[in-house]
């Protein structure tokens, strides 16, 4: 796939070593400059949350935050975080440190994410309090907007057919009966409708990279189940998981539980708009 004029200009930011901050709309190809850019050179790149994870697990063995961070960054020249998005507040102050820490350490950050730094924790209540930490990004990174407004998932326009793009939305069908181990088979409600974790979600991934996924009979699911299924996508899009939902209706209906609920819909919606829909015209959008 060729690369836009924007795209082109951005590679160049990121050639100039600086930390950089990247966002804009889902599907305007930040992610794929950033895995061109890691490829390149070497960086080593987290989603945003798992290398919180990692600093958690890390602060457990050492009772430390510089502790953590300097093993995980250890040998680590630039650390690549995908989907920079905050909305816990105890997130925020940790995030605050965490980048005062890697800047200490001379460690390059490249960030891409859905929101200008203004937007990160868009909860009014907890936003005050993160203003701090907006102002250290500010400071740290060249703030960097990628959106030619196109949304480069949607099947019509990405020309990809491999891993999370060769999914596939169902409408009206249900899985065979028979058993291929290649394939895991799972209803929505064990993934998204109890306690789960993305960490869970990336166990999965590692074990099996194609799923069956079987949605509820109505199109109705609770907050959590959806903020889930958001994390679900997540990890499938960055692992490359083959996800073919089954449902009774098309993804649309959908799309608009995930609006309405949900303050980061924009990226879930646009990674359920990568996949064709089968028995139905209608995309999510």
């Amino acid at each position: 796939m060729s690369l836009t004029p924007e795209q082109n200009a951005a590679l160049d930011v990121l050639a100039a070593g600086r930390n950089v901050y990247l966002y804009g709309p889902p599907g305007r190809g930040k992610t794929l400059l950033v895995d061109i850019f890691a490829a390149v050179i070497g960086a080593r790149r987290r989603h945003l949350q798992e290398f919180f994870e990692e600093l958690h697990e890390g602060m457990a063995q050492t009772g430390r935050l510089p502790l953590a961070v300097a093993r995980l960054v250890d040998g680590v020249a630039v650390l690549c975080l995908d989907e920079f998005t905050v909305h816990d507040p105890a997130d925020g102050v940790f995030l605050d440190r965490v980048l005062r820490e890697l800047d200490r350490r001379g460690v390059r950050v490249v960030a891409t994410s859905n929101r200008a730094p203004a937007e990160l924790m868009p909860n009014p209540l907890f936003h005050p309090g993160f203003e701090p930490t907006i102002d250290v990004i500010e400071q740290l990174f060249s703030v960097i907007r990628l959106d030619d407004g196109r949304d480069l998932r949607e099947a019509s326009v990405s020309p990809s057919r491999s891993g999370f793009g060769a999914g596939r939305w169902i409408v009206g069908g249900r899985p065979r009966d028979d058993v291929d181990e290649a394939i895991a088979s799972f209803r929505f409600d064990d993934l998204c409708d109890r306690p789960a974790h993305a960490s869970d979600y990336r166990r999965l991934a590692r074990d099996c990279p194609r799923w069956r996924i079987v949605m509820p009979g109505m199109c109705v699911a609770h907050p959590d189940a959806l903020t889930r299924w958001a994390a679900l996508l997540d990890v499938a899009h960055d692992l490359g998981v083959e996800v073919t939902v089954y449902a009774d209706y098309p993804p649309q209906p959908f799309a608009d539980l995930l609006w309405a609920n949900l303050p980061d819909a924009a990226r879930a919606v646009s990674r359920m708009g990568a996949w064709p829909v089968i028995g139905c015209a209608t995309r999510a959008k």
